[in-house]
C-alpha cells in the first residue's frame, strides 16, 4: 500500500478493509491524527478504555523491548472478538518492532500508530507503505475549507448559527490544528449557552477565540509585513520554543499578505484607505489597525502577490522536501520581511 489517497481514507474511516493489520496517521496535524485514530480504533473496539481488548503500549516502552509488540498483536481476547493495540507518539526508532509485527503476520488484532510530522524518508512511514496489509494515512494542517466545515458541523449540532464577520473571524483565527480548533468551538458553544437569539456575532466570537498561540502567530505576520526583522527573529525564536506549526506560521502569514494585497490593490485603483479598509472580513481589530495601516505603504499589489507566491513555495516545500519545516517557514518570513519597502 502506498499513501493513502483521500478517497482510500474516507473509505477506510467509513469501514476500515479488514486485510489491514496496522494503520499509521502521521503530520502535523495532531489533533486531526488522534480524531482519525479514534475513529479506526472504534471499528474494531467500542470501547478504548477496555483494558480486556486494548493494549496501549509507549513508545519507550516498545524501544526497550521490540518483542513487547509482537506479544501484543498475538494475545488473545479475553472476552472475544479483535484486539486492538494502539502505540501513540511514535518515530522511526520503533521500525524494527513494525516491521517484526507485519512480517510474521502472527494473530489478528489491528495495530494504530500515532506520529508526528515523518518525512519522505522515515523508515516508519516507508515501512507502512511499502506494506500491502498497512494503510499510510496523512494527516496534514486544516485547509480553510475544512476550518469552515468544521465550523459549521460544530456549531450547527448545538443548535447555533454564525454572523457572517463571525465565520470569517473564527476562519482566520481557529487555525490549523483540529482538535484544538473543536476545543475553541465547545468554548465558545458553552459561552452562548442559554443566550437568544443563538446567533453567534463577532463580539462574541472575539470574546472566547484567539488565545495568545494564536495572536503570537499574527505576531510574526504582522513583524514579517512590516518589515521589522529585529522583531520577527524574536516572534520566530519565542515560537520555535512553543513548538509552533511551521505550516501555521505561513498559513498565517499568508492571510495577512491576501488582506494587504486586497487592501493595496483597491487603493491603486484610486479608492481611499479608509474605504478599502472597510471591505475586509472579518474587519480589523482595533489594536492591528495602526500598524496594517502603517504596513500598507509598504507594499504594492504586484509585490504582495509575489510575496505570497513564496508563501505558497514554502508550504509545498514544508510537505514534499526533507528539510525542516521551521528552517523553511523561517527563512520564509525573513525573506518576506526584508521584501517590505520594496515596491518593485
Amino acid at each position: 500500500m502506498v499513501k493513502a489517497k483521500p478517497a482510500d481514507i474516507k473509505a477506510n474511516l467509513s469501514e476500515l478493509d479488514p486485510s489491514f493489520r496496522a494503520v499509521l496517521l502521521y503530520g502535523p496535524n495532531e489533533g486531526l491524527a488522534r480524531e482519525r485514530a479514534d475513529r479506526f480504533s472504534k471499528q474494531i473496539v467500542d470501547d478504548l478504555a477496555d483494558t480486556f481488548n486494548v493494549a496501549r503500549p509507549t513508545s519507550d516502552q516498545v524501544r526497550a523491548d521490540p518483542p513487547l509488540l509482537q506479544d501484543e498483536m498475538s494475545a488473545l481476547s479475553m472476552v472475544g472478538g479483535r484486539r486492538l493495540v494502539r502505540l501513540d507518539r511514535a518515530g522511526d526508532s520503533v521500525s524494527w518492532a513494525v516491521a517484526n509485527v507485519l512480517q510474521t503476520k502472527v494473530g489478528d488484532a489491528l495495530l494504530v500508530i500515532t506520529a508526528g510530522d515523518l518525512g519522505p524518508r522515515s523508515k516508519l512511514r516507508r515501512l507502512i507503505e511499502a506494506d500491502p496489509a498497512a494503510l499510510a494515512v496523512p494527516c496534514y494542517e486544516d485547509s480553510q475549507n475544512d476550518t469552515v466545515q468544521l465550523i459549521r458541523q460544530e456549531l450547527s449540532d448545538r443548535g447555533l448559527s454564525l454572523e457572517p464577520d463571525a465565520m470569517a473571524y473564527l476562519q482566520t483565527n481557529l487555525g490549523s490544528d483540529r482538535m484544538i480548533s473543536r476545543s475553541e468551538l465547545a468554548k465558545l458553544a458553552l459561552y452562548m449557552e442559554g443566550r437568544e437569539p443563538a446567533s453567534i456575532s463577532l463580539d462574541d466570537a472575539r470574546s472566547v477565540v484567539g488565545d495568545s498561540s494564536a495572536w503570537a502567530l499574527d505576531d510574526i505576520a504582522s513583524a514579517a509585513a512590516q518589515g521589522d526583522v529585529q522583531r520577527l527573529d524574536l516572534m520566530l525564536e519565542r515560537a520555535e520554543a512553543r513548538h509552533d506549526s511551521a505550516i501555521s506560521i505561513l498559513r498565517t502569514l499568508s492571510r495577512r499578505l491576501e488582506r494587504l494585497y486586497l487592501v493595496c490593490g483597491l487603493m491603486e485603483e484610486n479608492h481611499s484607505y479608509d474605504g478599502a479598509a472597510s471591505v475586509l472580513r472579518p474587519p480589523l481589530f482595533f489594536k492591528d489597525k495602526s500598524s496594517f495601516r502603517a504596513q500598507t505603504a509598504k507594499w504594492s499589489a504586484a509585490s504582495l502577490g509575489r510575496a505570497l507566491e513564496l508563501v505558497a513555495e514554502a508550504e509545498g516545500q514544508c510537505k514534499s522536501t526533507g528539510f525542516p519545516d521551521f528552517a523553511i517557514a523561517s527563512r520564509t518570513c525573513l525573506q518576506i520581511a526584508t521584501a517590505a519597502g520594496r515596491k518593485l
